[in-house]
């Protein structure tokens, strides 16, 4: 009974989408070209984001929050000086908020220091595997691992892989996306908790999602696992999400001969005729951050644990943010992000128009299209991804309009799976926006059916 009650309340507040939309780019994307079937395609290693040079293939985004969080983001050369932005000898890149600094006596409006970061390619397919040893935790926390466009968001699509508030599991893996795409899925055919109701509407916010009800999923149980690795499959026509614990994932994995075919039910899975994802999903960027409070946290705090001090007196989501140790465990830890295409991949990369531009930190673009911004006011009932313009790094900055879609074919065995339901529902309570925001707002609803 308290459990349920306690969903109700919080499930709402629980989605904001975090990207927010580019300015406008001098030249046009590069056009998705479809590729075959994904089904029994060999992947082959495109990019490798490992190592000492890891940072070579992101940009760092410094300006204001757009999820109007109480962030600092930092641009690269000052969070290397903060020692934000690590990698260690071993090759582990390391993400932090900023643990040391304290305001000055009576500072009311404090900002943290904290690390967003977007790769400088833009994707339109492919398989990404992510491994993780450890996610940021702790109260006023807003970690994503996520994707998105953001120029034209919400029409390019926004794809919330990781993300969650306040330490609290579990990961809601939700998209955001333009009109005419609702998630219609046969519960059977994924491990993760579907919407109560479907079809669940995936346009803007607060977008369509499904739970994550692997126990270590986000969270204080997550690093408790060591870490996870999450993996998701674009094609032409599906999404697809998994989520693996560190020494469960599949040995095709370490292999570096990844094979999706034979790993089971995907956590998450959206397409079919009720979704058509070549169009939706548009020049995609991964992005990484860690945001404070905003629209999610913040307008989750009054339902979390993390409202009251330890002597039991009330303290705010910003009082928060002001104390330094709240912040210890709030680092990313990030072993390596591996993209694979398919072998029947025809498309070549291409240089990012935003390149030529300048942005704030060199990047090429002066927001970040990726910014959660969720509406805390959204319908439960509705995904917790980003249905407003997603926080990731700047998909615009610097970044190869690269990869080609890859699974164009024949309907796959998870694809039949998809429900051909024409999607009716429309997202109550989703604050339109002019960007996109990873998780502005709560996720959809998965009440379990």
């Amino acid at each position: 009974m308290i459990f349920a009650i306690v969903t109700v309340l919080i499930l709402p507040l629980l989605r904001l989408s975090l990207a927010i939309p580019l300015p406008s780019e001098p030249n046009q994307p590069a056009k998705r070209q479809d590729q075959a079937a994904a089904q029994g395609a060999t992947w082959t290693l495109a990019d490798k984001y490992e190592g000492q040079n890891f940072f070579e293939g992101w940009n760092f985004y410094s300006d204001p929050d757009p999820t109007h969080g109480f962030v600092k983001y930092e641009a690269q050369s000052a969070a290397m000086d903060q020692k934000l932005a690590v990698i260690d000898e071993s090759g582990v890149v390391t993400l932090s908020v900023d643990a040391k600094t304290k305001p000055p006596e009576g500072v009311q409006a404090f900002n943290r220091s904290a690390v967003r970061i977007t790769t400088k390619k833009r994707y339109n397919g492919g398989l990404f595997i992510a491994n993780f040893s450890m996610m940021p935790v702790g109260c006023s926390t807003w970690p994503a691992y996520w994707m998105t466009e953001g120029t034209h968001w919400p029409d390019t699509g926004e794809l919330d892989i990781l993300e969650g508030v306040n330490g609290s599991p579990p990961n809601k893996i939700t998209a955001h996306t333009g009109a005419g795409c609702s998630l219609q899925v046969n519960a059977d055919a994924i491990s993760g908790t579907p919407p109560a109701s479907m079809p669940q509407t995936c346009e803007n916010q607060p977008g369509c999602g499904v739970g994550d009800t692997t126990p270590s999923s986000f969270g204080p149980e997550f690093n408790q696992a060591g870490g996870g690795i999450l993996v998701h499959r674009w094609t032409s026509t599906k999404i697809e999400v998994w989520h693996f614990k560190q020494g469960d994932a599949p040995q095709d994995i370490a292999n570096g001969k990844p094979n999706p075919d034979s790993w089971g039910k995907p956590q998450f899975l959206l397409g079919g005729d009720q979704c058509v994802i070549k169009d939706l999903f548009v020049d995609n960027s991964l992005i990484i951050n860690t945001s404070l409070c905003g629209d999610w946290a913040g307008g989750a705090w009054e339902q979390s644990s993390c409202n009251k001090k330890a002597d039991g007196t009330p303290r705010t989501c910003q009082e928060a943010v002001a104390d330094p140790t709240l912040f210890t465990d709030a680092k990313w830890k990030i072993n390596f992000i591996h993209v694979y295409q398919s072998s029947d991949d025809s498309g070549a990369p291409s240089p990012d128009p935003a390149q030529s531009s300048s942005g704030p930190d060199g990047t090429g673009a002066s927001a970040d299209p990726a910014a959660p911004t969720g509406d805390p006011n959204a319908d439960p009932s509705q995904s917790t991804a980003g249905t407003q313009p997603p926080q990731t790094g700047d998909p615009a900055a610097s970044q190869d309009l690269s990869q080609t879609v890859p699974g164009s074919g024949p309907p796959t065995a998870g694809e039949v799976a998809l429900e051909a339901t024409p999607g009716t529902e429309t997202a109550p309570g989703a604050t339109p926006s002019p960007s996109p925001s990873p998780d502005g707002a709560p996720p959809a609803d998965t009440t379990p059916m």
